[in-house]
């Protein structure tokens, strides 16, 4: 089974997307802070949705962590700062 990491602090949202995508056969692991997404790292995960507003810090802040487990990532967030999204890239 595929593995993925949803970074995410709304819990409404988060059981939405949890949902959705189990119809698709992957298996869901919710973190709700920068600091349990970090303590999940552990697992074995093929991608991460990550949210950039959490309540502990900004997503972007695991990026490096993401990448060097080879976790690939989809950025998810309400900002439209074209600087920020470049850095994010």
């Amino acid at each position: 089974m595929r593995n993925i990491l949803l970074i995410e602090d709304n819990k409404d949202l988060s059981k939405e997307i949890k949902k959705y995508i189990e119809n698709f056969e992957y298996k869901v692991f919710i973190a709700e802070s920068l600091e349990e997404a970090k303590n999940k790292l552990s697992g074995d995960f093929n991608i991460a949705l990550l949210d950039i507003n959490l309540p502990d810090g900004q997503g972007i802040e695991i990026m490096g962590l993401l990448k060097e487990k080879g976790i690939k990532t989809i950025v998810t967030t309400v900002k439209n700062d074209e600087e920020f999204i470049v850095r994010s890239l």
